[in-house]
């Protein structure tokens, strides 16, 4: 809910702004954006949205990645992010969707992951329950407070208790690896 309430219009004025951002980091990429989740506003779920230049597309879903209908092969080398999106919390509703997500993401593998926190507990929730839902695929590049995060924004974030605003965010850059099994071509096994 924050990234649509952040002064944006509709659908396509946040279409043009993640357009902006990838003609800046990749000029002439094409760019694909799934915003999805159970904060995703119901005005917005279902459309789709393709930018000015056409090179990027976003698509709104309320609701889950693993609920979404497309094929986990779909997602291969897709770049996952989490914003402050309670993996790993004590929450009856986050402790069950967040399994099913990440085994759909370590079907898709390789696939890349950016998982922010508001403060460090959550963040190390996070990384516990991902180092568990992805075992020995998952690499992390870096974890802890977000430095650069850590510069901008409000004091206070948010009506919810335990957000200490700013000075606390925390970020984690990860890869998730094929499995030897995926790598050879073969559905994941518990065995592998």
């Amino acid at each position: 809910r924050y990234e649509y309430a952040a002064g944006v219009s509709g659908v396509e004025d946040l279409t043009e702004r993640l357009a902006a951002v990838v003609e800046s980091a990749a000029p002439g990429r094409p760019a694909e954006f799934v915003l999805c989740g159970r904060d995703v506003p119901a005005q917005f779920h279902g459309k789709v949205s393709t930018s000015r230049s056409g090179l990027v597309v976003t698509r709104h879903h309320m609701g889950y990645l693993h609920d979404l209908p497309a094929e986990a092969s779909s997602l291969s080398g897709v770049l996952f992010i989490a914003l402050h999106s309670g993996i790993g919390l004590d929450h009856p509703e986050l402790s069950t969707s967040w399994p099913p997500t990440l085994q759909k993401l370590r079907s898709a593998a390789p696939a890349w992951l950016v998982v922010s926190s508001f403060n460090v507990v959550e963040h190390e929730a996070a990384e516990r329950a991902l180092r568990l839902g992805l075992l020995s695929q998952l690499a992390v590049d870096t974890s802890g407070v977000n430095r650069v995060g850590s510069l901008h924004g409000p004091e206070v974030v948010g009506p919810f208790d335990g957000i200490q605003g700013k000075r606390n965010y925390c970020v984690l850059h990860a890869r998730i690896s094929a499995s030897p099994t995926q790598q050879q071509g073969e559905e994941w096994d518990i065995f592998d």
